[in-house]
């Protein structure tokens, strides 16, 4: 599915951007750039479903408690609390000790949406999921040898 595929790309590339963007804008604390990236995602969101989705005031309107509750879990908890906390870690943190952490969280996805919600595992997901898990691996001992080697100096 190329069109999945392009828009992962794409999402991707935006929040490498933003992450770079939190980088280096150590003035502003992470909170506020939380409160000025929805602000900016809101309105093109919103537009964005208008033109592509149907039914969704229908669909609110049907929503139980259930839809509720993981609508406000996504929006605090997800969104608001952690994109807070990565904007904070990058900030305060070395990007050699933050990328490990932004490497996992589709494998803890994964493993959230497997155990909370009945997804299948596919072997082309555990495939995935092992493939990222040594790639974090690799980043975090090529990151403890870089300390290792800058304290011998």
């Amino acid at each position: 599915d190329w069109k999945g595929i392009a828009v992962g790309v794409v999402a991707a590339g935006a929040w490498a951007m933003t992450t770079v963007i939190a980088r280096r804008t150590t003035s502003i604390p992470p909170l506020k750039m939380q409160g000025l990236l929805a602000l900016v995602a809101l309105p093109t969101l919103a537009f964005a479903s208008a033109v592509f989705e149907r039914g969704q005031f229908a669909a609110l309107q049907r929503a139980d408690a259930l839809i509720w509750a993981c609508l406000i879990w996504a929006g605090v908890v997800s969104s608001v609390l952690a994109t807070t906390l990565v904007f904070w870690l990058v900030q305060k943190r070395p990007a050699g000790r933050v990328t490990p952490y932004l490497l996992a969280t589709p494998v803890v996805s994964i493993l959230i949406g497997w155990g909370w919600m009945g997804d299948v595992l596919t072997p082309q997901i555990l495939t995935g999921a092992g493939l990222t898990l040594v790639g974090v691996a690799v980043v975090a001992i090529a990151e403890r040898g870089l300390r290792a080697g800058a304290a011998k100096a």
